[in-house]
C-alpha cells in the first residue's frame, strides 16, 4: 500500500505546489515508474495524468487573470472588478487617481460604498442589480475627487458565469468636456453679442444723442424741481444707454487689436498707480504680491490693461462698507504662461452665480453701477488669448478671480 501511498503524496504535493505545467510533468516523472512491469505505474501515470490536467487548467486560468490584469492597467478609463455586493478585486491605476488613491491595485479589497466617493448610492446600488440580473447598465455618476465632483458616464456588466459573478465598471470622466462645452457656449454668447453690437451702436447711439440734447434743454428751462429732476434721471439713464453701445462696440473690433509683448507687472503696477492717484485708497488694504521673476506674454496690451483694471475695480466695489477692507493682487508663474488673480474680502459670489456671471448683461451690481458686460468682454479676451478666466471662493471670505494666460511665444 505504501509503494503506491507515497507516490502518489509526492504528485499530489508537487501539482500544489506547480505553477506551470511543464514544471509538474517534469517532477512528477520522478515519481511513475519506467518499469511497464511495475504494478503501481500504470494507476501512477493515470493520476499523473489527472493532475496535470488540472495544473493545467490552473495555469489557464493564472494566465487569463493576468492577461485581464495587464488589460485593465493598459485602460485610459477608470475601471474596476467588483463583485456582486460591491468588493473592489481588482482596479487599474487611472481608477484609483479618480477615487483619490494611489497606485493601481489601491482599491483592491475595499469596497465601492467604504470609498464614500460615489454621491448617488441608491443609483450605483440599482446598477449593481442590475448588472448580477445580466443585464447592462448605462447611467451617469458623480465622483467626489478630492475638492471636486466629478461627472462620469458608466458601464457595469457581469463577466462571470455563475451566482458569484464579477462585474466590470468603467467609467468615462467627461467633467472637462463639459467645461469645453461651457466655455464655448459662453463664446457663442460673446460672438452673439458682437454680430449685433454695430448696429445697436449706430442705430441707438444717435436718437440717444437727440434725448440727451432735449432733456438738457427741459432741464435748464424748467422752473419746477420735479421737472429738473426727470431731466436729470433722463440724462444719467441715457449716458448708461450710450456707455453700453460704445462697450458692444469695442467688442467687435478684433481686427484692430494689436498682439505685442506685455510685461504683466508693469501693467498690474501701471493701474494700481493710476487708481490711486484718481482716488486713494481709504479703508483698503491692498496686498501685492508680484513674481519678479514673471517673464512677458504677447497680447493686446489694451484690453488687457482693460481686464485687470475691470477686475480690480470689481474687488474694490466689493469692499465697500466691510470692515477690514482687504484686497490682494498677485501674479505667478505657471506651467506654459502667468497667472494673474485679485481677491477680495467682500460678501463673495454664490456658487450657483460662478458661470453666470460671465454672460453678457449679467450683474450682481445695481443697474446704475454696473452694465453685466465687463466681466463678459474680459472672458472674450482672454479666451482670444487662449487663456482661461474663472472665479472662486477667496481664502480672504469673497470672491478671486483667476486669470490664465498662454506665454504666446517661446521665452
Amino acid at each position: 500500500m505504501d509503494t503506491v501511498l507515497k507516490p502518489v503524496t509526492a504528485l499530489v504535493r508537487e501539482a500544489l505546489g506547480a505553477t506551470r505545467l511543464s514544471e509538474f510533468l517534469e517532477a512528477a516523472a520522478k515519481h511513475v515508474p519506467d518499469d511497464p512491469t511495475d504494478p503501481s505505474a500504470e494507476a501512477l501515470a493515470a493520476i499523473a495524468s489527472m493532475l496535470a490536467k488540472l495544473v493545467e487548467q490552473r495555469e489557464h486560468e493564472h494566465q487569463a487573470a493576468v492577461r485581464a490584469d495587464a488589460m485593465l492597467d493598459a485602460s485610459p478609463l477608470p475601471a474596476a472588478i467588483i463583485t456582486a455586493d460591491g468588493q473592489i478585486l481588482r482596479s487599474n491605476y487611472a481608477f484609483g487617481a479618480l477615487v483619490g488613491l494611489v497606485g493601481s491595485q489601491a482599491a483592491a479589497g475595499m469596497s465601492l460604498a467604504s470609498l464614500d466617493v460615489f454621491s448617488d448610492t441608491e443609483l450605483l446600488q440599482a446598477a449593481l442589480e442590475a448588472a448580477i440580473a445580466g443585464q447592462r447598465w448605462d447611467g451617469g455618476l458623480t465622483v467626489r475627487s478630492g475638492q471636486d465632483h466629478r461627472s462620469c458616464d458608466a458601464v457595469l456588466t457581469s463577466i462571470g458565469g455563475n451566482s458569484a459573478a464579477e462585474l466590470l465598471l468603467t467609467l468615462y470622466d467627461h467633467t472637462d468636456d463639459l467645461k469645453v462645452q461651457q466655455e464655448a457656449i459662453a463664446r457663442e454668447k460673446l460672438a452673439t453679442a458682437g454680430e449685433i453690437a454695430s448696429g445697436v451702436a449706430h442705430e441707438v447711439n444717435n436718437p440717444l444723442a437727440a434725448i440727451r440734447i432735449e432733456a438738457e434743454l427741459i432741464g435748464s428751462s424748467a422752473e419746477d424741481e420735479a421737472t429738473v429732476e426727470s431731466a436729470r434721471v433722463i440724462i444719467r439713464e441715457v449716458d448708461r444707454a450710450s456707455r453700453i453701445a460704445r462697450m458692444l462696440s469695442h467688442s467687435t473690433r478684433r481686427a484692430d487689436r494689436e498682439f505685442q509683448d506685455v510685461q504683466v507687472n508693469e501693467l498690474i503696477q501701471e493701474i494700481l498707480g493710476l487708481r490711486s492717484r484718481l482716488d486713494p485708497w481709504v479703508d483698503i488694504e491692498l496686498r501685492t504680491t508680484l513674481d519678479p521673476e514673471l517673464p512677458s506674454i504677447v497680447g493686446p496690451r489694451t484690453d488687457l490693461r482693460q481686464v485687470f483694471f475691470h477686475l480690480i475695480t470689481n474687488a474694490e466695489d466689493a469692499v465697500q462698507q466691510v470692515d477690514g477692507a482687504t484686497i490682494e493682487v498677485r501674479s505667478e508663474r505657471t506651467d506654459g504662461g502667468i497667472r494673474f488673480s485679485v481677491a477680495d474680502s467682500g460678501s463673495g459670489i454664490s456658487a450657483d452665480m460662478h458661470q453666470r456671471i460671465f454672460d453678457p448683461f449679467f450683474t450682481t451690481k445695481d443697474p446704475d453701477k454696473g452694465t453685466g458686460l465687463g466681466l463678459s468682454l474680459s472672458h472674450g479676451v482672454v479666451a482670444e488669448m487662449g487663456g482661461k478666466i474663472w472665479v472662486e471662493d477667496s481664502p480672504l471670505g469673497g470672491a478671486r478671480f483667476v486669470v490664465d494666460l498662454p506665454l504666446g511665444t517661446d521665452e
